[in-house]
């Protein structure tokens, strides 16, 4: 446990030992600055005084200091400000960092806005504390998972905690600030103690795996929810897609759900992940069991689950096809950050393939790659088609199997021949989440139905990557705020188009093979919906095998 600026005033002690000064653990010759706040103006606000780990919380005293980069923007914007930790290697750590927004010239949105990087890893790249917080000078803290790898079987190495201003939304301080940091290994067997005799009142969803619950684990005195998910009995599936999760889990990125610990003993499977607090994106979109989400809200979740998706194609030395994207598999936190999450149908791509692997048909009925479906052609384009899917819902607010009959139809159809349908006849508001009626610009409207369109184009190659999604819902974005901004940013992303087309001369026609798509796109997915319904296979997230 750190007090981050400790030294210079107060000495930190609580029920689970001494909170040690930080000027041992600054790595590099930049310090900062030291902020103290001599009078106890912290405001500890009603929320975090009534929550779950408030008796295991931080002392006030933690937040009575802080360190910053320091009042010069621009030399700020040249350097990290990191600390160094000596842990023990191969294992996953819980790092607990504590913030309060000190500083007397910071009161407002925007002011001060930095990202917070573990072993170089992004975990956080838009912190505002003050957007965070409840009331002025009220204490926060974070929790991210970082995994330290066996290096060169040394038992010790040094984990780097950086922070670094963020520069994109233009706040007024180029600056970070921090008051304390928790480090936390994380044990299998403390963890998996959390099931709690796996009480059936803590049940909160159900999959193909399993039943999932919400834990409570303690370690060192820090109170950490967890979602357990546990296994179905005898389920020779179960058990291929708990190996596949372990592996799929030795990364990190702050849009992927962390895998905390597992156990498989006593004929028992389970999973133990970071709990996501405000359940799945379909909960609040059709489910109706959340708020519905705002187009900015929307907007930000679209690009941070396509961010995630990205480091899954091209953030490895192999690409990860995830295999069951869905708006269910798109996780929120109790700050709406995005995490994609069950990687149990997950698969590596070997390098001896160039485009695309010749397996099995998995997924969810309603997502999957027609290209997948008939020939059985896995490739990235498989993920992207799968998130134009998600997009889809995410505009019309309906699921991608089966929505609810639209008044002027006479019968159920499929969200993307729907979809299709509308944009044809150019009455796409019908199409439109009437939650959002009048809530979303024209020109980022048609920039978002433009997105959702290439994605679910029939031809793989006709598909952008996932770096093109988010960069290009970026862009939608800044046409909600600044049509200024939006103009600078669309600019770069048509020069960076015109000499993709340059470098692909086959493509020349790719807007008539758009419009043919388009059409295509309507009749295939209405004969794999008459087939499955023949079947009886239509119902709201089936796997197909």
């Amino acid at each position: 446990m750190v007090n981050i600026g400790n030294g210079y005033y107060y000495e930190v002690i609580n029920a689970f030992g001494s909170w040690l000064d930080d000027i041992n653990y600054i790595s590099g010759s930049q310090y900062g600055t030291v902020l103290i706040l001599k009078e106890n103006t912290i405001n500890m606000n009603e929320s975090f005084l009534n929550s779950n780990d408030f008796n295991y919380s931080a002392p006030l005293e933690l937040y009575l200091t802080a360190r910053t980069m320091g009042s010069n923007g621009d030399s700020n914007m040249r350097y990290n400000l990191t600390w160094s930790f000596f842990v023990d290697s191969g294992f996953k750590y819980l790092v607990r960092l504590h913030f309060c927004e000190i500083s007397m010239l910071v009161t407002k949105v925007n002011q001060r806005v930095f990202g917070v990087y573990i072993n170089n890893q992004t975990a956080e790249e838009n912190l505002d504390l003050v957007a965070l917080s409840v009331e002025p000078v009220s204490p926060l803290y974070r929790d991210y998972v970082g995994m330290v790898d066996l290096e060169n079987q040394r038992r010790k190495v040094f984990m780097l905690i950086s922070l670094h201003p963020n520069f994109e939304s233009k706040p007024k301080y180029h600056d970070a600030i921090l008051n304390g940091v928790e480090i936390i290994k994380l044990s299998d067997r403390e963890i998996t103690s959390a099931t709690n005799n796996f009480n059936e009142d803590l049940v909160i969803g159900e999959g193909g795996f399993g039943k999932v619950y919400k834990g409570i684990v303690v370690l060192d005195g820090v109170v950490i929810d967890v979602a357990i998910k546990r296994a179905k009995a005898n389920s020779r599936q179960g058990f291929k897609e708990f190996q596949n999760e372990i592996n799929f889990h030795s990364f990190y990125h702050m849009n992927l759900v962390s895998l905390l610990g597992y156990c498989q003993e006593s004929n028992e499977l389970i999973l133990v992940y970071e709990y996501m607090a405000e359940g799945s994106l379909c909960d609040h979109l059709y489910k109706k069991q959340k708020q519905p989400l705002s187009w900015n809200q929307r907007l930000e979740i679209c690009i941070g689950a396509a961010r995630g998706i990205h480091y899954l194609h091209t953030g490895r030395t192999t690409p990860v096809i995830h295999r069951d994207i869905k708006s269910a598999n798109i996780l929120l936190d109790q700050h709406l950050v995005p995490k994609i999450s069950d990687f149990g149908l997950s698969r590596v791509v070997p390098s001896t393939y160039h485009t695309h692997v010749s397996t099995e048909v998995k997924g969810t009925f309603g997502y999957l790659d027609p290209e997948y479906y008939k020939r059985r052609k896995l490739s990235e384009k498989s993920d992207v088609y799968a998130f134009g899917l998600v997009l889809f819902e995410v505009l019309s607010g309906r699921a991608a199997v089966n929505p609810e009959a639209v008044e002027e139809e006479n019968e159920k159809v499929g969200l993307v021949e729907w979809a299709m349908h509308c944009h044809q006849c150019g009455s796409i508001d019908r199409f439109v989440d009437s939650y959002l009626e009048g809530k979303i610009r024209l020109k980022c409207l048609m920039a978002f139905v433009d997105i959702c369109i290439r994605c679910s184009a029939i031809k793989s190659a006709d598909r952008p990557t996932m770096g093109e999604i988010e960069d290009d819902s970026r862009v939608c974005t800044c046409w909600c705020f600044d049509s200024r901004v939006a103009f600078g940013v669309a600019k770069a992303l048509d020069e960076r188009d015109a000499l993709k087309k340059q470098l692909e001369d086959s493509k020349t026609e790719h807007g008539k093979a758009l419009e043919a798509s388009e059409a295509e796109n309507v009749k295939v997915y209405d004969d794999l919906t008459k087939a499955f319904q023949r079947e009886g296979k239509l119902r709201d997230d089936q796997r197909a095998f």
